[in-house]
């Protein structure tokens, strides 16, 4: 994942947000960004029953970080540059409509787990877990990109 964000952020940030989700950086790179003072490249491995997409290489012996385990690691970035922008989430304000508010504050949720299963709910119109609370609201994340792209 791409991550574009202020000095605010520091490979030490994104480093103590990944060791306190029980997860591990498989790649942390800085770069050059033109829409923030720098970006990173982040990827993550952690506790999922499921292997990471490997690209051309396979899927190697790790294992993919959980939803939850992404989502407070974000949500730990934004904490520290609301205005960041990243790969899937154009701002803070999108990433927690999408998530429902789950990882306020960048910790897990009590009912975090590594294999979610989200199923459409057409009463509410959200994807929600068969097995936990967690839920994901595609139109405020389609909302927000479209808003994006006007501006």
């Amino acid at each position: 994942m791409r991550i574009h964000c202020s000095n605010n952020v520091t490979s030490s940030t994104i480093s103590t947000a990944v060791r306190a989700v029980g997860a591990w950086t498989e790649t942390l790179t800085e770069h050059g960004s033109r829409k923030r003072d720098h970006a990173f490249e982040l990827k993550l491995t952690g506790t999922s029953n499921r292997r990471p997409n490997g690209g051309n290489r396979g899927a190697g012996d790790d294992y993919a970080a959980t939803w939850d385990q992404w989502g407070a690691v974000i949500a730990a970035i934004f904490a520290a540059d609301p205005e960041a922008t990243m790969t899937y989430y154009p701002s803070a304000a999108a990433f927690d409509a999408f998530t429902r508010y789950r990882f306020d504050g960048g910790i897990l949720p009590d009912d975090a787990h590594g294999d979610h299963t989200f199923r459409h709910d057409p009463a509410s119109g959200l994807h929600k877990c068969t097995k936990c609370s967690a839920a994901q609201d595609w139109q405020a994340l389609n909302g927000a990109e479209q808003a994006r792209w006007a501006a």
